[in-house]
């Protein structure tokens, strides 16, 4: 009777322990591909800015220069996780950058060359031959964004690309007329004027080495 009564237990015991088994295989199957399909969803990779032979490609939330031949370096990685990133490409040696922690222009190794103060929604352009970029901030003071959602720090600033050395800058409310959020910048080829394009297209002087 004993003995009849402990073959059924073993069965039992060996059936569940295949059946555990089984379930095992099924869920590592399962999770090795859940940590895939994480892992292809956080490779993010796109070219954030070009110039020649030259692009700044971002993957993740790193900044690489890739060059021409597919050869890349690394860039600018940012203390704080997950920041949103920014760069463009200046010339064949410089590159501006802006993350979370900081604003600066760097060579190709991602060696800081000089730093910037960090800019409030803005677009930057650089000239052709790669001297001098230009920069179009739109600010607004906490007291005003509260009021209307127009902007009362607007600035233009123009940079010597080589040191960082300010060549110009002008100030000015947005009047009730200015399409602020669509306007664009633009710089002639050798640096000496800066091209302001939102109702219309109003130019701007840049001196030579001289700072304003």
């Amino acid at each position: 009777m004993e003995t009849s009564l402990r073959l059924p237990l073993v069965l039992i015991s060996v059936l569940w322990w295949a059946i555990a088994g089984i379930s095992e295989q099924e869920g590592g199957a399962w999770h090795e591909k859940q940590t895939d399909g994480r892992a292809e969803r956080l490779v993010k990779q796109y070219e954030m800015s070009r110039r020649e032979n030259l692009s700044v490609i971002q993957i993740n939330f790193q900044l690489f220069i890739q060059f021409e031949n597919g050869r890349r370096t690394h860039l600018y990685t940012d203390k704080k996780p997950r920041c949103i990133l920014r760069a463009t490409v200046l010339n064949s040696s410089r590159v501006f950058v802006e993350g979370c922690s900081r604003t600066f222009v760097a060579d190709l190794n991602g060696v800081i060359q000089y730093k910037l103060h960090r800019f409030s929604f803005f677009d930057i352009a650089p000239n052709r031959t790669g001297t001098r970029f230009a920069v179009f901030e739109r600010g607004r003071s906490a007291w005003h964004d509260l009021a209307n959602s127009s902007y009362n720090k607007l600035r233009l600033v123009v940079y010597s690309t080589k040191n960082g050395k300010k060549l110009y800058e002008r100030k000015w409310s947005q009047a009730p007329h200015e399409l602020v959020e669509e306007a664009r910048i633009s710089l002639s080829d050798d640096g000496s004027t800066l091209y302001l394009q939102q109702n219309q297209t109003t130019t701007f002087s840049i001196p030579a080495g001289r700072s304003h």
